[in-house]
């Protein structure tokens, strides 16, 4: 079982790492606070707002892990909030994964 502090933080590592590979958005960004994350992909010279939008529906789509829409000072944004004793660090894994997918589907589909 993993403390809600240290999946969000292993999510939000996870999300940084992946932004630093060359297949990631080069400015994808998460802002950790208590027991939430927010996750905003904002691809070079795309409507950051739409991508990120499109990223949410692409992991709820997935159902993998379920992530909500937000609005953090006017910028659209994708919410994790992990309460569940239960989750583990396979589920972090499998969670972080899914969203970097979205992230570079959805990051790729803007740029066409």
């Amino acid at each position: 079982m993993a403390t809600q502090s240290a999946v969000t933080s292993a999510v939000a590592m996870r999300l940084r790492q992946s932004s630093a590979n060359a297949a990631a958005p080069s400015n994808a960004s998460s802002t950790t606070a208590k027991a939430q994350v927010l996750v905003r992909v904002a691809p070079p010279g795309g409507d950051a707002d739409a991508v990120t939008r499109e990223a949410l529906r692409l992991v709820q789509e997935e159902r993998i892990c379920w992530l909500g829409g937000s609005n953090w000072h006017g910028m659209e944004a994708m919410r994790i909030s992990v309460s569940n004793w239960s989750t583990t660090e396979e589920d972090v894994d499998r969670s972080a994964d899914s969203i970097v997918r979205a992230a570079r589907a959805a990051a790729c589909s803007a740029a066409l």
